[in-house]
């Protein structure tokens, strides 16, 4: 049809080369070209969020690049849900049933190499 097609009244035109340039090279920056030194640019440290998953960081004690291993233990909000059991007559052994929760008690992440105590994520302090 020479170069031209037509569908439902409207005419297409064909492309006659596939685009074939680069985008311009990338600029330095502004800094570069003033002749400031940039090499002493500060790193952003992003810390972790130590929750109820494990957590790859960096040891504080052995400095080695790890995954935390993680483990429950009571903390406050479990004794604070057995006393409103107690409080709300559970006393037989109901009140007993938040210490079997991992949901309710406090995650200690420990590293797996030196066995070190990291951080504790305490459930009241989201």
């Amino acid at each position: 049809m020479g170069g031209k097609e037509h569908y439902h009244g409207e005419v297409h035109e064909e492309p006659s080369q596939i685009a074939t340039e680069y985008p311009p090279p990338f600029d330095p920056p502004l800094s570069q070209e003033m002749g400031m030194n940039v090499s002493n640019v500060n790193t952003l440290d992003i810390k972790p969020k130590f929750r109820e998953i494990p957590v790859d960081c960096q040891c504080s004690y052995c400095h080695k690049y790890i995954t935390t291993t993680t483990f429950f233990k009571t903390g406050t909000l479990t004794w604070i849900f057995c006393l409103v059991f107690i409080f709300l007559g559970c006393w037989l052994g109901c009140c007993l049933i938040p210490f079997a929760c991992d949901s309710l008690k406090d995650v200690v992440h420990q590293c797996p190499n030196c066995h070190n105590k990291l951080y504790r994520y305490d459930r009241l302090k989201k």
